[in-house]
């Protein structure tokens, strides 16, 4: 049982949602040799000049026509259906793929900036920005007994002054 879609799919279909899902997972499910999508597309059921671009590449690549369409039990989504790793699966959270990319890293809420890499032992990087100033303004060095150096910014230490 390969997937099916219940109304059409691009130019001119009726692109409801489940089934542009559908058809995108699909399409990212062909290597990019065989006209699949480069970037992967978003699964998110919404139409796009993406999705029918990826479409018309599909077709060209491996129908030789490109109306940009996907219709029920037509050619395309019979073609699709072969690049399915899961045709006895339905469409879930465990079969849907999301574009993974160098150009689109991972973001998650609260971390604006994505997740932050972390060493071997779980510690993640410090921020050049949260440590203390040194120099003038701030913390001064120590020597390597742990005094601070002489003058007007330590206390003298051993030294005295």
């Amino acid at each position: 049982m390969s997937k099916s879609i219940q109304s059409s799919v691009g130019v001119g279909g009726h692109n409801v949602t489940m089934s542009v899902m559908t058809v995108q997972y699909l399409l990212n499910c062909v290597p990019a040799a065989r006209g699949g999508p480069v970037p992967e597309l978003a699964v998110d059921g919404i139409i796009g000049p993406k999705t029918i671009a990826a479409i018309r590449k599909f077709q060209t690549a491996n129908l030789g026509f490109a109306d940009g369409r996907v219709d029920p039990g037509g050619k395309t989504i019979t073609a699709l259906g072969a690049y399915d790793p899961y045709p006895n699966q339905p469409m879930g959270p465990g079969v849907v793929k999301t574009p993974t990319s160098p150009s689109t890293p991972f973001k998650s809420p609260g971390q604006p900036f994505g997740k932050q890499p972390s060493d071997p032992f779980g510690k993640q990087p410090s921020d050049p920005f949260d440590k203390q100033p040194s120099g003038p303004f701030g913390k001064q060095p120590s020597d390597p007994f742990g005094k601070s150096p002489p003058g007007k910014w330590g206390s003298g230490g051993k030294w005295g002054w």
